[in-house]
């Protein structure tokens, strides 16, 4: 199914499930338009790119992410040998992603509850979706070789590289060799 740009695809989905989403955002209704909800968790690059897709559409957009910036994952390593500072590499999500529909919560998603169609936040509140996104990265895989980890860094976060980089410089002859933290104010 392509919705806006997006090739969504579900396995087990019969065909009318899979354009579902895509027939209750381009139905003639203008009144039902409006109706759907969207959610969704995590703002890197496969939730950004859901939110630039449907930001304009005819659906109540809420991305919710524990950070107030996307950050450019592959960049990374940059920041941990000090040759880039943080803000080169992690953008507010506001300066990515809005529009009349679109709402950004920064928060932890705790829970989901698929039969009621809610999602729970650590702040307590219940956020209703009909359609739920779920966004949040990946992780390092060892290939069966968790004893490898300690032996190689793979840094995930702004915090990850700046405790790398913060080794680098204190073992490093480079002159401005200097971590600065990008803070976790919303934006």
């Amino acid at each position: 199914m392509n919705i806006f740009g997006l090739t969504a695809f579900h396995p087990s989905a019969g065909d009318c499930e899979r354009n579902h989403l895509a027939y209750l955002l381009h139905r003639p209704d203008s009144s039902a338009r409006h109706s759907h909800r969207v959610v969704v968790v995590g703002a890197g690059f496969g939730g950004l790119e859901v939110g630039k897709r449907l930001r304009r559409a005819p659906a109540q957009l809420t991305v919710i992410d524990r950070q107030n910036y996307m950050l450019f994952q592959p960049l990374l390593y940059q920041v941990a040998t000090a040759a880039l500072s943080p803000a080169d590499i992690a953008v507010p999500i506001r300066s990515l992603i809005s529009g009349n529909n679109t709402t950004i919560l920064l928060d932890e998603v705790v829970g989901v509850e698929p039969e009621r169609s809610l999602v729970q936040i650590a702040a307590g509140r219940k956020i209703p979706f009909d359609f739920l996104v779920i966004a949040t990265g990946s992780q390092y895989n060892y290939f069966g070789k968790e004893d490898w980890a300690p032996f190689a860094p793979s840094p995930k976060s702004l915090d990850d590289a700046l405790e790398f980089a913060a080794v680098f410089c204190s073992r490093s002859k480079q002159p401005k060799c200097a971590t600065t933290r990008v803070n976790n104010e919303p934006s």
